[in-house]
């Protein structure tokens, strides 16, 4: 068996001799962050030059937009798609917007349904003809059936307000029978 060390009951005190060590190495430590800390930059130069940098690209992009906007070039020369500045292309636009007739609008069509008067109802009760209509047109057409619920619905791209509204308060809203009202005057 091998022999037992003889394990001592207290410990000896450390040294002046690690003292002064101990403080060498926190000294040295100090040291190395003094000079780490010296050596970066400071003060507020670094971000001045970032400021300037940002705004030299900003005028940069200011100029480029100024002159796409403003100025004559090739999109695409084998299609002969060219850029003009933005005020004659304002210009050109009005005047082709003038030169153009206003074009009727199509009638409404009504539900053959609703065209035809109730029996029993009397004839002036049936609505009247539009008179506006072209001569090859016909009421007759009827509109292409919508649903209402389901993923394919007209309303399915709303928000869900628009398909349940809350309802108004009562007396705040005018009757079926009820004419406007007249704008106050300024």
């Amino acid at each position: 068996m091998p022999s037992e060390e003889t394990i001592p009951a207290f410990q000896e005190r450390p040294t002046f001799s690690a003292w002064v060590g101990m403080l060498l190495v926190f000294v040295c430590f100090g040291l190395l962050v003094l000079v780490v800390l010296n050596a970066s930059p400071r003060g507020s130069d670094y971000e001045q030059k970032r400021s300037q940098a940002r705004t030299e690209k900003l005028h940069a992009m200011q100029a480029e937009t100024t002159k796409a906007l403003n100025g004559y070039s090739w999109v695409d020369k084998n299609k002969g798609v060219a850029r003009i500045p933005i005020a004659d292309a304002m210009k050109l636009t009005v005047a082709e917007l003038a030169n153009k007739k206003p074009v009727a609008a199509n009638p409404i069509a009504i539900p053959v349904a609703a065209a035809t008067p109730a029996p029993g109802a009397s004839p002036a009760a049936a609505p009247a003809p539009a008179s506006s209509v072209p001569a090859g047109a016909t009421g007759t057409a009827t509109p292409k059936p919508t649903s209402v619920t389901g993923p394919h619905s007209e309303i399915s791209t709303q928000p869900a307000a628009a398909a349940n509204p809350p309802g108004a308060p009562p007396g705040t809203q005018p009757g079926a029978s009820a004419s406007p009202q007249a704008v106050p005057k300024k």
